[in-house]
């Protein structure tokens, strides 16, 4: 899709707001396009509408003319629009034989002033960049394998001129990475710790971790087959920390910012690792493994350590972590957690901006009790009966992160969804445009 400002050829597109009921949302007049919101419509509604225009260009085969939306800011509205158009693009086709594409031209029929040619750039980036991590969420399990993901990773560092460093199962041995190990253990596949750096100067770090699951059986405590589909996107949170540092590297942001993805399958084989395992972490902290499925917040505690030992200013984890989240939210919010409130605000602020809604859960010293384990420092889950599920996940990660000002988000609500259309039906690695705004806030 090409995307300008300025006057162009093809079918005139108009929003207005609806002054009667009987009103259609969508009404074709002669070489125009009218979409009518409702009277309370909100920004993220024209996020929404962008699918059906996404669907008549496709369908017409002409350029859009959009005209903007009085009552909303120029430079807003492109950048809603934008977003919406951009993010309706993409597509997960295996298919043997794929139709031919004719290339959608968009042009926004305002003036070409500073503010909206910036507004333009960056919903590009943002957008582009949550497609790209899409793409790699959604690779099937049989392609997207820790090793492909590692390489995968490794070519954004060289395309985007980013430091890389990996460490693999031999390293990991090495340094006492014993809870990455200890969930790769049943799989017959490699574990990677993926490290990207992008230096845009400035005195703040930040550091996203991301939890790489490219397969979740549950381990011995092997999920119900029902449970077990759509679990490719367990590396949904992997693929966020990668694209926000592709979109952070292309916006030049004065910032420093690093990524570390880890990258393992979680299977049952011979040697998977057991209910009731003790393991000595990263960190030196002896961990309880009671569940097996209980998995990402086992990567998560080695890859946490790793990221603290760096001293960035913040750190923020995504991870697609509970199904408890579900339960608490379904999929109109992302669970926050947080040590400071600073980052968690920034982060409220930016997912408000995006259409990605986080709501922020307490974390009480009461949840941590919850973990005590009777002969080990702490234990992976808090209650059998699922008791404050995604809070107990959240307060054994912060067990990692030291006094390092931290947030947690977890997106397994918003793994899929069903209310956006213009994320279709595929995984939507949720969280990309949200941190990288959040950034842009605390600099």
């Amino acid at each position: 899709m090409k995307i300008e400002i300025g006057k162009g050829k093809g079918i005139v597109v108009e929003f207005r707001v609806k002054k009667k009921e009987e009103e259609t949302i969508v009404n074709e007049e002669k070489g125009k396009i009218i979409y009518y919101l409702e009277k309370d419509f909100e920004e993220e509604d024209l996020r929404k509408a962008t699918t059906l225009l996404y669907k008549e260009a496709k369908k017409l085969k002409q350029p859009l003319s959009i005209k903007s939306l009085k009552g909303i800011k120029e430079s807003r509205f492109i950048y809603l629009i934008t977003e919406g158009l951009l993010l309706n693009e993409f597509e997960l086709n295996y298919k043997s034989k794929k139709e031919k594409k004719k290339e959608i031209k968009v042009f926004f029929d305002v003036k070409k002033t500073k503010e909206n040619k910036e507004a333009l750039k960056k919903a590009v980036v943002l957008a582009r960049a949550q497609n790209y991590a899409r793409t790699l969420a959604n690779l099937p399990p049989n392609i997207g394998t820790p090793e492909r993901m590692k390489e995968e990773a490794l070519k954004l560092a060289k395309s985007n001129k980013l430091k890389a460093n990996v460490i693999d199962k031999k390293k990991m041995e090495k340094l006492g990475m014993n809870t990455i190990l200890a969930v790769n253990s049943g799989s017959s596949k490699g574990a990677y710790l993926v490290e990207l750096f992008y230096d845009g100067g400035g005195e703040k770090e930040f550091c996203v971790v991301g939890k790489g699951i490219t397969f979740d059986s549950g381990g011995l405590q092997v999920k119900p087959a029902k449970y077990m589909l759509e679990m490719h996107l367990d590396k949904s949170g992997a693929c966020v920390a990668l694209g926000v540092i592709k979109a952070v590297s292309e916006l030049k942001l004065k910032a420093k910012v690093r990524a570390i993805a880890v990258f393992t399958e979680n299977m049952n084989g011979g040697n998977a690792y057991k209910p009731q395992t003790v393991v000595k972490s990263y960190s030196g902290k002896t961990i309880e493994i009671e569940h097996t499925d209980a998995e990402g917040r086992l990567i998560l505690a080695d890859a946490l350590e790793y990221a603290r030992r760096k001293k960035p200013s913040y750190i923020i984890d995504v991870a697609t972590l509970t199904g408890a989240i579900s339960v608490a939210l379904g999929e109109h919010a992302i669970g926050l957690f947080s040590n400071n409130k600073e980052l968690s605000k920034a982060l409220k602020n930016a997912g408000e901006e995006e259409g990605e809604r986080l709501w922020e859960f307490p974390m009480y010293k009461e949840y941590r009790k919850m973990l005590d384990s009777e002969v080990a420092d702490i234990r992976n889950i808090g209650s059998w009966e699922g008791e404050a599920g995604s809070i107990t996940a959240a307060k054994f990660l912060e067990e990692f992160v030291g006094k390092t000002k931290w947030a947690h988000l977890d997106i397994a609500g918003v793994m899929q969804v069903k209310t956006k259309p213009y994320l279709g039906t595929l995984g939507t690695a949720s969280g990309v445009r949200t941190i990288i705004r959040a950034i842009e806030y605390l600099l």
